[in-house]
């Protein structure tokens, strides 16, 4: 089974490469097919290893969803990925949790309380 925190790149057609949904780069723990008519990287077992999804697993936050490392002075310090984290405006107030969905928009980065799909 693949990690439930990564995704294959639709708009690749040769080389199907599955990404971390964190940082948007190719799984270290994924594998190259070895059968020649399947051209698309496929799940192992060091996957339940993975420092990142561990993390988040601990964590215990909803999938799709960003950890907020902090609260102070009305910003949120939100985790991106290992090593990245940004900062922005607490829109919140007490209602902040311990976690947001963002979404890439042209100021930045929106973010919400439920996932955008549901608002």
């Amino acid at each position: 089974m693949l990690c439930e925190y990564g995704h294959y790149n639709p708009n690749q057609t040769d080389l199907q490469q599955f990404l971390c949904n964190f940082s948007n780069e190719r799984c270290p723990y994924a594998k190259l097919c070895m059968n020649p008519n399947v051209r698309k990287y496929i799940a192992t077992d060091a996957m339940e290893k993975c420092p990142t999804r561990v993390r988040h697993i601990d964590r215990n936050i909803p999938q799709g969803s960003y950890y907020v490392v902090r609260k102070a002075h009305g910003l949120l310090y939100v985790e991106l990925s290992d090593d990245k984290t940004i900062t922005i405006k607490n829109t919140f107030g007490d209602k902040a949790t311990n976690y947001i969905y963002l979404k890439q928009s042209d100021n930045g980065y929106e973010a919400s309380l439920m996932p955008f799909e549901e608002r």
